[in-house]
């Protein structure tokens, strides 16, 4: 599927960041950001799992509730190797020496790896920096002591700024050292001249400060303490040798800032494993840039830098792998920002079937993320025929009249799907782990004696009250999608929250 990469601001873009970095560094090479931050993978050799609804007690209402969001484990392989040689034979690459030197001192491993991903994509971000601009990379300490020798060579030591720590408080349980409880962000700049607002971001006086220091108040209500011109401090009076010293916004930022961490309870959650809060972002994107000015997050997962650029008055470019990140980042996050534009994803059934036919795993996330309370299921072989997970908001009763788990399947074909698909995916419902599934095609399918057969077998249940009626097997296509026609599902659960979807439906 062609893509239009040029830059249009205020646009989420589906792909490998890479890639469309490589096009807009091409057609702006006096560079176009003014701010870039960046919050990639950090190499944490984590999955990251999100739970499809608890019981009571807080547990799993069962293992296959469960889906990898996404996994934070980087291997060597051969792309990997191939990837480090490149950069290592490209002596005017300008991550060249780093690259060279880390692999002689790491084995071949899943750090090496991920260094040289971090440096593929930090290189051609240094090219569509201004030079006015600035570059804020969020790591942990994992591996941030490399990606600082990675970012020297970039954008050169006499660049480096700050290393901002983000620390948090919440849930101290380690007893066998110190609780990992900071981030780091590495601050560069591409050179002298940059943009650093610290009124906006400075500390409040203590109130010890005001009264003590600060003591006096001019006619307008001022606040100021009294100096001698030569130095010293605290005269007993206002004379000839003293000035006044006013009491500005407040004191120029530190290097650490303490936000609390979104906790499960927090408004703003969207259940993203590694959803970092907006006060954060608001702090770096109001220092760092001004009105106007454009804000780029090649790794914009939930959107929180996407937000806090537009709430700011920012431009904005957003990119991310995930086809679901990016299509409940334009529907969910962002719907009150008027003309978001989405690149990179379906517009009509004829990008649809190019992506289809391109990327088929691409497609299966994408068609899920249409699924309003669905998520997609990472695992791309011996998945069952499972691409996407979900959960009713209201359960309906089994047959002794208690809450039936609730849980949702999906599943996408691309193609003309037989017979032999549809009785696998109906053995998915028919076994009771489920309360009902949605069978995606690409092409509306006509319906067919092996289609009737099946939603038969699979019957339907009543909503608690028996107010509506669901079938427990729904045919969808994405021909209907693009025909303003939604798929007829039941209140859903926020596939990471586990909370209503829609506030105002309440929960039985």
């Amino acid at each position: 599927m062609s893509i239009d990469l040029h830059l249009k601001p205020n646009t989420l873009y589906h792909g490998d960041c890479l890639d469309i970095m490589r096009v807009w560094a091409k057609t702006h090479p006096d560079g176009c950001a003014d701010l870039i931050y960046l919050d990639p993978p950090f190499n944490s050799n984590a999955n990251y799992n999100v739970l499809y609804g608890k019981d009571q007690k807080g547990k799993p209402l069962d293992e296959r509730a469960q889906f990898i969001a996404f996994n934070d484990t980087w291997y060597w392989s051969i792309e990997a190797s191939e990837r480090v040689n490149n950069i290592k034979n490209a002596v005017g690459h300008p991550a060249h020496k780093a690259i060279w030197g880390l692999s002689e001192m790491l084995p071949e491993s899943g750090m090496l790896a991920y260094l040289s991903y971090m440096a593929e994509r930090l290189a051609v971000m240094r090219g569509i920096l201004k030079d006015t601009g600035s570059i804020y990379l969020h790591c942990d300490p994992t591996a941030s002591h490399y990606l600082k020798t990675i970012m020297d060579c970039i954008f050169g030591s006499k660049r480096f700024r700050n290393e901002l720590i983000w620390c948090y408080k919440e849930r101290e349980l380690s007893k066998r050292q110190w609780n990992k409880k900071h981030d780091v962000i590495l601050f560069y700049t591409k050179s002298d001249r940059y943009t650093f607002n610290w009124k906006p971001v400075a500390a409040e006086y203590s109130a010890y400060t005001v009264e003590k220091k600060f003591k006096y108040t001019d006619d307008d209500g001022k606040r100021y303490r009294l100096r001698y011109k030569d130095g010293r401090n605290d005269p007993p009076e206002e004379s000839e040798d003293t000035y006044r010293q006013y009491m500005d916004v407040g004191v120029p930022p530190r290097d650490w800032i303490e936000i609390p961490i979104l906790n499960q309870a927090a408004r703003e959650r969207l259940g993203y494993p590694t959803q970092k809060p907006l006060a954060l972002l608001d702090r770096i994107v109001k220092a760092s840039s001004n009105k106007g000015d454009l804000v780029i997050d090649p790794f914009c997962g939930c959107g929180t830098t996407i937000e806090a650029a537009w709430k700011l008055g920012r431009k904005f470019l957003g990119i991310d792998i995930s086809p679901y990140a990016i299509t409940r980042v334009c529907k969910d996050r962002m719907k009150r920002a008027g003309g978001v534009s989405v690149m990179g994803l379906p517009t009509d059934m004829r990008s649809a079937r190019a992506l289809c036919a391109a990327d088929p795993f691409a497609f299966e996330h994408w068609a899920i993320s249409l699924l309003e309370g669905y998520a997609p299921n990472d695992k791309q072989v011996a998945d069952g025929g499972i691409d996407g997970r979900g959960r009713l908001l209201n359960p309906p009763l089994d047959e002794s009249g208690k809450p039936e788990k609730g849980l949702c399947v999906a599943q996408v074909k691309g193609g003309k799907p037989g017979a032999d698909a549809l009785r696998a995916f109906l053995s998915q419902i028919a076994g009771g782990a489920f309360s009902m599934g949605v069978f995606v095609t690409l092409e509306k399918p006509r319906e067919t004696p092996t289609m009737r057969e099946v939603a038969t077998k699979a019957g339907a249940f009543q909503s608690p009250g028996g107010a509506k009626t669901y079938d427990r097997i729904v045919f969808w296509s994405i021909e209907e999608y693009f025909d303003g026609i939604e798929a007829k599902l039941p209140d859903m659960t926020h596939p990471f929250t586990g909370k209503a979807l829609h506030p105002e439906i309440p929960a039985d």
